[in-house]
């Protein structure tokens, strides 16, 4: 089937990007057959912590410095700048222009914004 889908993709114009999260499958499982073929891997790390029981209470006070409060419009283009200048550099940067750019920024921004419930989906850039 990976082999199906690597030639599938293979002739399909205009695709510059896959992205993949192969959840039932371990870190890495799947990679074999695509790196033959050419394909870059960026693998991703992921923090854990078990859960412990019973939980620990949450903090209740804020660190000196810290504010929590109602987004609002003119909050777009400083978070924007925040996620460009965070990420240059970054594998994510590279693979992404909603890290590596200001326009890809604010196009995130405003799909966690405006529609919290669907997410947002990255998009394959055209060639």
């Amino acid at each position: 089937m990976i082999q199906h889908v690597i030639a599938t993709l293979q002739q399909s114009p205009g695709i510059r990007r896959i992205e993949a999260q192969l959840l039932i499958h371990g870190s890495g499982q799947a990679a074999a057959p695509f790196m033959r073929e050419g394909f870059r891997r960026y693998p991703r790390l992921f923090m854990k912590m078990p859960l412990q029981q019973p939980m620990p209470t949450p903090r209740r006070s804020l660190p000196a410095g810290i504010e929590i409060r109602r987004w609002s419009d003119q909050d777009y283009q400083p978070a924007a700048g925040l996620i460009t200048a965070a990420y240059r550099g970054h594998i994510d940067s590279d693979i992404n222009d909603q890290y590596r750019t200001m326009t890809g920024s604010l196009r995130f921004l405003n799909n966690i914004i405006r529609f919290p419930d669907v997410g947002y989906s990255t998009r394959l850039l055209p060639s």
